[in-house]
């Protein structure tokens, strides 16, 4: 399987003891579109060789995609693309290198964004949480789940 999936989990609801505010799924919002740019807007500058002219173009690059899941097991933002090669029809982009000699290209992304992204999400839904814990509001029931965690698992 060469399709990408990337997760980020916060913690659980259950732990906060209540749902997300608004301000807060702002936060997971915000956050889901600068992860996916963290690894959309570098995706550029491929060779075609081989393609005939007439083959589509960035399918990659538009195949990036951000989902959010804010259930009771904790927030998730998870990050995807299911580009489909224009010959075979199958995933590739898990497998994409810039040279012969590199690492694949979203491996050194993922690197990226849990060095540079990840410390800066978590510190702004920390803040609007702790910011949150002092605003009173209505009482709802937390369903059982398991805790998140901070953590940017890769699928490939």
């Amino acid at each position: 399987m060469a399709d990408v999936k990337i997760t980020t989990t916060t913690p659980s609801t259950k732990t906060l003891g209540r749902r997300l505010s608004q301000a807060e799924r702002a936060v997971l919002k915000k956050w889901a579109r600068r992860f996916r740019e963290g690894f959309q807007n570098p995706w550029v500058g491929w060779k075609y060789e081989g393609r005939p002219a007439d083959a589509p173009r960035l399918v990659s690059y538009d195949a990036w995609t951000e989902r959010i899941d804010s259930t009771m097991r904790g927030p998730r933002i998870t990050i995807l693309n299911e580009a489909r090669g224009w010959r075979s029809g199958k995933p590739y982009v898990g497998y994409v290198r810039r040279s012969k000699n590199s690492p694949r290209e979203v491996q050194r992304l993922t690197d990226h964004v849990n060095r540079q992204l990840l410390p800066q999400f978590v510190a702004e839904l920390t803040r609007e949480i702790m910011n949150g814990l002092t605003k009173p509001g209505p009482s709802r029931p937390i369903r059982d789940g398991d805790t998140g965690t901070e953590t940017l698992d890769l699928e490939i």
